[in-house]
């Protein structure tokens, strides 16, 4: 009686481990690996780099640095 109890555990858990090897193989075929060595790195967002589409009037301000 023993041993057809631990039978059924072991069978469970066998059939729990190849149901997870199945779904991850789904999903693998699902969601390909996206090659990122290829692309551009994206970029943070910067302050700064927006200054590079306005044009720059150096008018606007002027200071005197040696008065």
């Amino acid at each position: 009686n023993f041993a057809k109890n631990i039978l059924l555990i072991l069978n469970s858990i066998k059939a729990k481990e190849e149901s997870e090897q199945k779904q991850e193989a789904l999903a693998a075929q699902r969601s390909p690996v996206r090659d990122t060595s290829t692309r551009a790195p994206l970029e943070g967002y910067s302050r700064y780099h927006q200054e590079k589409f306005v044009p720059r009037d150096e008018s606007e301000f002027k200071i005197d640095t040696h008065a």
